[in-house]
């Protein structure tokens, strides 16, 4: 699927919709319908971008935007997502990165009627952009700083220059730990199995000879080209440059025989060759042609020796420490991404959800969305609750997405003999708004308390005629069922009348809530189920 997401970045990138590139991964991949369109459109919309799969016979192609993603069958039982954009006329489907022109004969021979478009809104959310600045700005900087010190302080830009190949080398060594870091470039990916006979991982991850369970040439490498870039940076600052060259050279030629190792172990016992490694080691032979270049001659201080002595050791402790929590880091991201697929898993939730009596509700004095679905998300909530905040929050969203599919029922759970004279003018108007004024009226004026917090103000801006006699009839309703069935706090969630689990946070009703107006699970013969036998099969 790496080339399916690559599609799916780059129509996002045309549609001027940034994402977090690495959030993204993690939650499509984290979907339990994962590898699926499914997967993707829920995640689109877990980063509130407006998105939809529509089916769309090729006859009414000339009737889609000029961009879009669509399911192509290259084969039987073999089908792909591509990007595709009209131009003039012509279609160009995006292959490997390329926009390859196609014919319509071809595309129609191809073509899955399923077609995917995005639509980016205020909402959307875009961070990526920024961190892929931050991450380049500080690297870039380093260099042009040191540039600039070794003009002011004339010194030989040869020198200077030097300091580049370990810098490459450690980015290069880097690279060669993708699989610990996290990293899901897909550069790197293609430049370490560009053909049939390379693969870093298979050289990286190797352990047919002993002597790699203690240390390889990837510690090797990523210590050596970080001990190289601070000791230069040493010998620049207090001008011994000649020195640290020479010692290099040393040292340079001290690495040949690990280098004859590794092409033998490549070539001989692998039989595959890794790009990051030869690619470390053509540096190491550029530095090492660079030293033979600039000095012809060795002289080594014991001081010197010394100085690179403690330095690479230092770093040889760091990585030997850091290295083990990195380990560790990536088994809890590991555990964490299983975790977040279990969470995921709608019919465990599901099996959850019905897992406990059916709730007789009361009738909802506030009704919204579409009052006619069979769908019914119910609230208990207080205005004067903190994480009913979160919850109304989340009821927005579901309801901007879905109206015309699910029905919310608010019910207020407030005492007028308890609430206070200060506070019992803003449940009224609350309820009385909803009444009088309706849906839309209802969520703003909630919005407004929740952003302002502070009733003498909210209830100035609201201020309305009601009946207190019927307002006050209702919340003592609402009150006593709360009270006879022991729903005390707030909040609570009901979906079609099963309280929603405690096991799953309360922002998680968003990722079901697709399931959920899907499912018919509001049959009563449920109510009786096997728990066991429904763990089982789920």
């Amino acid at each position: 699927m790496s080339d399916a997401f690559n599609n799916v970045f780059h129509y996002l990138r045309k549609e001027d919709i940034n994402i977090d590139r690495k959030e993204f991964l993690f939650q499509v991949q984290a979907h339990p319908s994962y590898p699926s369109i499914l997967a993707i459109t829920d995640t689109l919309s877990f980063f509130n971008i407006d998105n939809g799969v529509f089916n769309v016979t090729f006859d009414k192609i000339e009737l889609l935007p000029d961009r879009f993603l669509v399911i192509l069958n290259e084969k039987i039982n073999d089908t792909h997502i591509y990007f595709a954009e009209i131009r003039k006329g012509k279609i160009f489907v995006m292959r490997n990165e390329k926009a390859q022109l196609i014919s319509k004969q071809d595309l129609k021979s191809k073509w899955g009627n399923f077609v995917l478009c995005a639509e980016k809104t205020a909402d959307s959310i875009t961070t990526q952009k920024s961190k892929n600045l931050l991450f380049w700005l500080f690297p870039l900087l380093f260099i042009l700083l040191f540039f600039t010190l070794s003009i002011i302080e004339g010194k030989s830009h040869v020198c200077a220059l030097f300091l580049l190949l370990p810098i490459f080398g450690a980015l290069f060594s880097i690279a060669a730990f993708k699989d610990l870091l996290g990293s899901k470039n897909e550069i790197i990916n293609a430049f370490c199995n560009f053909s049939a006979s390379t693969s870093c991982k298979t050289i990286m991850d190797t352990k047919k000879w002993k002597i790699f369970e203690i240390v390889n040439l990837s510690d090797l490498s990523i210590v050596f080209f970080s001990y190289q870039i601070v000791a230069f940076s040493i010998a620049f600052v207090s001008n011994n440059v000649t020195d640290f060259i020479y010692l290099q050279k040393i040292l340079l030629l001290l690495t040949i025989p690990i280098i004859c190792f590794s092409f033998y172990y490549q070539k001989i016992v692998e039989k595959k060759w890794c790009p990051i490694c030869l690619a470390i080691i053509t540096i190491i032979l550029l530095e090492l042609i660079t030293t033979t270049i600039l000095f012809d001659t060795i002289y080594v201080s014991f001081k010197n020796v010394l100085i690179s002595g403690i330095i690479f050791t230092g770093f040889s402790a760091i990585w030997l420490f850091l290295k083990p929590v990195l380990t560790n880091i990536k088994e809890l991201n590991e555990l964490q991404f299983e975790g977040t697929r279990f969470m995921k898993n709608y019919q465990i939730f599901k099996t959850l959800l019905i897992s406990g009596a059916k709730t007789t509700l009361p009738q909802a004095s506030i009704a919204l969305g579409n009052i006619s679905s069979k769908k019914v998300l119910t609230i208990i909530t207080n205005p004067f609750c903190a994480p009913c905040k979160e919850v109304h929050e989340i009821m927005s969203t579901i309801l901007k997405a879905h109206h015309a599919e699910i029905r919310v029922n608010i019910i207020i759970n407030a005492d007028m003999d308890t609430a206070g004279e200060e506070n019992q003018p803003l449940l009224r108007l609350l309820l009385a708004i909803f009444l009088q004024k309706g849906e839309t009226a209802y969520l703003e004026a909630m919005h407004n308390w929740y952003e302002l917090q502070n009733v003498e103000q909210w209830t100035k801006k609201n201020t309305i005629d009601y009946d207190i006699v019927l307002i006050d009839t209702i919340y003592k309703e609402h009150k006593n069922w709360c009270i006879d069935n022991n729903y005390n706090a707030t909040p609570a969630i009901f979906i079609n009348g099963y309280k929603y689990p405690k096991t799953y946070p309360r922002k998680n009703l968003q990722f079901f809530i697709n399931d959920v107006i899907d499912d018919d699970f509001i049959i009563e013969e449920i109510v009786n189920f096997d728990l066991k036998k429904e763990a089982i099969v789920y």
